[in-house]
């Protein structure tokens, strides 16, 4: 089992991110706050979430509030063993400590419909969204994390890569979108009469020489972009907004 405290503290970087993963991976906290009591800390989770609650008119009916070592944790499931989705969700979810209060993020294994790389908006939306919902159990949110390609007019080839997210709270869909960007137009082709995903073509294109470089730290879009933007990042941007909704539900009612 693997530990680490999501509060206030950083995650690991580039070196830790691998491709999908044999078993589960689980993440909670040694004694988290070692500087507050656990009386004050799981007072500072309570009056977190009373202030979100009050702020936006958010009620959160179903959350799964758990309690390791006197401290409140809320439970949040990632529905992937990828390392590139799971840091993209623990650096995301570290940016709202209001509306995930000390968080405990696990990750599962699910298995969805969509084989292979989507080819639209439509699929890769519908893949993200039965992750969430596929890995929703005993939690309070969950997170599903796709990426895919959608028709885009006036490209090149008339297609766009993209990174869909969706957060499933029991009830309701939060979706967003990453940056998009274009594949080399063999890429594309190849990609889209299924002949190589996107990592099996820039190897047999000659583009790399690495065997799987979008399991790799950065992935495609840090190499297109002399890694001015990682795939971690572009993850990150699609989780940031789906959480638009989450955090201010009462200017989209």
């Amino acid at each position: 089992m693997r530990r680490a405290n999501f509060v206030g503290t950083k995650s690991g970087g580039g070196k830790e991110l691998e491709s999908e993963s044999e078993g589960g991976q689980k993440f909670l906290p040694p004694n988290p706050l070692p500087f507050c009591p656990p009386e004050r800390s799981v007072w500072r989770a309570k009056r977190a979430i009373s202030s979100v609650q009050k702020r936006f008119g958010f009620r959160q009916t179903n959350a799964q509030i758990i309690r390791y070592n006197s401290i409140e944790l809320m439970k949040i499931k990632i529905g992937s063993k990828n390392q590139v989705k799971i840091k993209a969700a623990t650096d995301a979810v570290k940016l709202y400590p209001n509306i995930f209060p000390n968080p405990e993020m696990e990750s599962v294994h699910v298995e969805v419909d969509q084989f292979g790389h989507p080819k639209t908006l439509k699929d890769t939306l519908a893949g993200a969204i039965q992750r969430a919902k596929e890995s929703f159990k005993d939690c309070a949110f969950s997170f599903g994390i796709e990426g895919g390609m959608m028709e885009v007019p006036f490209t090149k080839t008339g297609y766009m890569e993209v990174g869909a997210c969706a957060i499933y709270d029991g009830k309701n869909i939060y979706l967003g979108l990453s940056p998009a960007f274009e594949w080399p137009k063999k890429v594309t082709d190849m990609i889209l009469t299924s002949e190589a995903d996107a990592s099996q073509a820039f190897r047999q294109l000659g583009y790399t020489s690495s065997k799987k470089l979008g399991g790799e730290a950065g992935g495609i879009i840090g190499f297109l972009t002399d890694q001015r933007l990682t795939r971690e990042e572009q993850t990150k941007h699609s989780i940031i907004m789906a959480l638009i909704q989450l955090e201010r539900p009462n200017l989209y009612k």
